[in-house]
């Protein structure tokens, strides 16, 4: 059995909590006592909170079988009754679904809403801005593209660079022809030594005859 809520008094401080109580059976199957407990509501809302997105800022909402919040991010609406329109409400009958729909503020939210189960008859929704999710989808989008962008340039770059590596060798080994006149000048250089050549013996020949006549 649970309780409705209450206020306890805890460390000089109200709290919102319930109770939680479960019957304790003999061998027979009589009740011989019964367990209670209390469990803090904004306790509980933050273990929830803790496995939301906070990308989306996304929240948590529980209400009861009568349509009280139980467990809400804004603690000021714990006990208080959810609007007739919300799609929380239809989990209380059951249903399971995701629908778009107003929050508290009223702004424009997602709600994705299920029945806990039969012997509490609470109910459970995950409400998330819808700008909120826009912004993240676009931000997605964006860095997606930009990961586009850069693998594609780094590609470009690689690219580049290997066609620079296989035109550098080409380069070194290349020699600018020589002008007309280099060759002109380098024709007259090989026939002048070659006439050198030509006249070294005969002058060696000369000399040596001199040297026999005298």
């Amino acid at each position: 059995m649970i309780s409705d809520q209450y206020e306890s008094q805890s460390d000089t401080a109200r709290r919102k909590s319930i109770l939680v109580s479960v019957p304790v059976l003999d061998k027979n199957g009589d009740v011989a006592g019964i367990i209670i407990g209390s469990v803090d509501l904004e306790t509980l809302g933050n273990k929830l909170q803790q496995i939301a997105s906070g990308m989306t800022k996304e929240y948590f909402v529980l209400i009861d079988r009568t349509g009280k919040r139980v467990i809400h991010q804004d603690y000021s609406l714990i006990g208080t009754q959810t609007d007739e329109n919300d799609l929380i409400r239809r989990a209380l009958d059951g249903a399971t679904g995701i629908g778009e729909g107003y929050s508290s503020e009223g702004s424009r939210t997602l709600t994705a809403y299920e029945p806990i189960d039969d012997a509490t008859q609470w109910a459970i929704a995950v409400k998330a801005p819808i700008a909120e999710i826009l912004r993240a989808t676009n931000a997605a989008g964006i860095t997606t593209t930009s990961v586009i962008v850069i693998s594609l340039a780094l590609v470009g770059v690689f690219l580049l660079s290997h066609r620079a590596r296989s035109i550098v060798p080409e380069v070194g080994v290349f020699r600018e022809p020589a002008s007309q006149e280099s060759r002109v000048s380098a024709v007259l250089e090989r026939k002048a030594l070659g006439k050198r050549h030509k006249v070294s013996p005969t002058s060696s020949g000369l000399r040596g005859a001199r040297q026999d006549t005298s």
